[in-house]
């Protein structure tokens, strides 16, 4: 089963202080080394979710643009959801410098008729935004925007989620690991390990 893979770049940053995606991360840019890191067998196309139009096109990637300012991470994840060739989209944020391939495809092994998202859980804190959605969330995503609800903890509540504990994955718990703030980053440059 193939899937597509979305990194979701259109935040603010506000924290870091500066644009996440460009911060230097193993030679290259965080978004860079991402993109690299999600091309493998499996994953069929590999594609941005930006705040607006032109962001990020020195990548050379295909870049989705938000139409609904505002509204964060569900806005890039209903976007992707329309623009993914594949019924199933992995969603993961420009500021997860461990995520691979294998993060991606460990969840699509748990992907059955039963559920359409797929997101992981470590420590029972969940990670939605390193996960997988089926198009058929798209209705519930719309509803949510139309609302005024943009919380994607109320979405994961509205459809049939299936929670992978990382524990149990297979995976090392740094595939989940974010970086926000300065001192974050500047504990991943110095302790890359």
């Amino acid at each position: 089963m193939n899937i597509s893979a979305m990194i979701l770049s259109g935040g603010k940053s506000s924290r870091m202080g500066q644009d996440k995606a460009s911060l230097k991360w193993n030679q290259t840019s965080m978004i860079e080394h991402l993109a690299g890191e999600l091309k493998c067998d499996g994953i069929s196309e590999v594609f941005i979710s930006a705040a607006h139009e032109g962001d990020y096109a020195k990548t050379g990637l295909p870049v989705v643009a938000d139409e609904h300012e505002g509204i964060g991470p569900l806005e890039g994840i209903r976007r992707g959801l329309l623009y993914a060739k594949e019924e199933y989209l992995f969603v993961c944020a420009v500021d997860m410098p461990f995520v691979s391939g294998k993060t991606a495809l460990s969840l699509t092994e748990r992907v059955c008729p039963e559920y359409n998202a797929y997101v992981f859980r470590e420590g029972g804190r969940i990670h939605p935004v390193c996960a997988i959605y089926h198009k058929s969330v798209l209705p519930v995503i719309e509803m949510l925007i139309r609302d005024g609800n943009y919380k994607i903890s109320e979405l994961l509540d509205r459809v049939q989620t299936f929670y992978v504990d990382l524990e149990e994955s297979g995976l090392d718990k740094k595939n989940l690991v974010n970086v926000n703030t300065p001192e974050e980053y500047a504990n991943l440059v110095n302790h890359p390990e």
